[in-house]
C-alpha cells in the first residue's frame, strides 16, 4: 500500500487526473457488466415467465368455465361411437402424450344400465390436464363427473368418461 501511495505522489497532476478518470470509467463498466446487466436479464426473464403464467391462468379460467358448463349439462358435445376398450386406448394415448399420470378403471355399468364408463384418476400439470379435458370433450366424449383439485398449478382428481 505504501508503494502505491508513493507512486501516486510521484506522478504529475495530469497523470493523476487521467488515472482517476480511468478508474472511474472502469468502476462504471464493472458495475454495468457485473451488477446491472445480470439483474436486468433476470428481470426480463421474470417478466416473460410472468406473462406466460398469466396467459396460462387466463386460459385455465376459461377452461374451468367450460368444464363447469359441461358438468352441469352432464354430457360431451359430439356423439362418439367407440367401445369402452377403444375409449380406454384413446384416453391412455392422450394422457401419455401430455405426460399426465393416470389410473384408469373400466366400469361395466353405470346406475344399473348397460352403459359403461371409464373412471380416470389423473394427476398432472394444470395446463396439460385442462388441454386433455378440452381434447376429450371436443372429440365428443361424455364427461359424467369431474372432481379435480388444484395445488400450485397441479391438478389431481377423478374424471368419469363415457362413449
Amino acid at each position: 500500500m505504501q508503494q502505491l501511495i508513493e507512486w501516486w505522489n510521484n506522478i504529475s497532476l495530469r497523470e493523476q487526473t487521467m488515472v482517476a478518470l480511468l478508474a472511474f470509467i472502469g468502476g462504471l463498466a464493472s458495475f454495468y457488466f457485473f451488477a446491472y446487466q445480470p439483474v436486468m436479464q433476470t428481470y426480463q426473464q421474470s417478466q416473460q415467465r410472468l406473462a406466460s403464467s398469466y396467459e396460462n391462468y387466463r386460459w385455465l379460467q376459461k377452461q374451468l368455465q367450460s368444464i363447469e358448463e359441461l358438468r352441469n349439462q352432464n354430457r360431451g358435445v359430439l356423439p362418439a361411437l367407440l367401445s369402452l376398450s377403444q375409449l380406454e386406448e384413446l384416453v391412455r394415448q392422450q394422457l401419455e402424450e401430455r405426460n399426465i399420470e393416470a389410473r384408469i378403471e373400466v366400469i361395466d355399468s353405470v346406475n344399473d344400465s348397460d352403459e359403461g364408463a371409464l373412471k380416470i384418476e389423473v394427476s398432472g400439470a394444470a395446463v396439460e390436464v385442462m388441454k386433455w379435458l378440452e381434447q376429450l370433450v371436443n372429440s365428443g366424449h361424455q364427461i359424467s363427473m369431474i372432481n379435480l383439485q388444484n395445488a400450485d398449478n397441479w391438478l389431481s382428481g377423478v374424471v368419469s368418461v363415457k362413449t
